[in-house]
């Protein structure tokens, strides 16, 4: 499956890039902490593709600079508007992962772990799994940054596990 990030200002520029990418894509990636506006009801009516909704703090990397508690709300309104996936981190504040998990909407939710440092142990990663399960997570997602072979062998291990236990997953 091939995932295109959309990073635009507005609604019209990531249908615009949503036009050209669709060719590739098998589902959009829409970053609304890149967004100045954005109306995910529009979004959707363009495309028949998938479509995730992330929306990253600066303690993630991401360019939403707002209090906690509206990036929250802006991904509670995405999952309202017909976002079919919502990528939210696993160090969000639980009461706000809650909140979102319960809002309106069909969304699935990808409760997902970045390091881009190291790639944790199987014993840490199964923990991490548990922990995004716990929380209500449709699917686990998995971000990190393998620096040897030995990395990138856990890889499968853990995707086997979570496969038997009939889990999605993204690594």
């Amino acid at each position: 499956m091939i995932a295109v990030p959309i990073c635009a200002k507005t609604t019209k520029e990531a249908v615009e890039k949503m036009k050209k990418g669709e060719k590739f894509a098998d589902i959009f990636e829409i970053w609304l902490d890149q967004m100045e506006q954005c109306d995910i009801s529009q979004i959707r009516k363009a495309t028949n593709r998938p479509i995730i909704v992330v929306n990253k703090g600066t303690k993630e990397k991401g360019a939403f600079r707002g209090a906690e508690k509206e990036r929250i709300n802006r991904l509670m309104t995405a999952k309202k508007q017909g976002a079919d996936f919502i990528d939210i981190g696993i160090q969000t504040e639980k009461s706000l992962m809650e909140k979102l998990i319960k809002a309106p909407g069909k969304a699935e939710i990808i409760i997902s772990y970045h390091n881009f440092s190291k790639t944790p142990s199987i014993p840490e990663l199964e923990k991490i799994g548990k922990q995004a399960l716990n929380l209500g997570a449709d699917i686990i997602k998995i971000a990190v940054f393998p620096k040897t072979a030995k990395d990138i062998e856990k890889f499968p291990i853990i995707a086997k596990k979570w496969r038997k236990m009939g889990r999605k997953y993204i690594i």
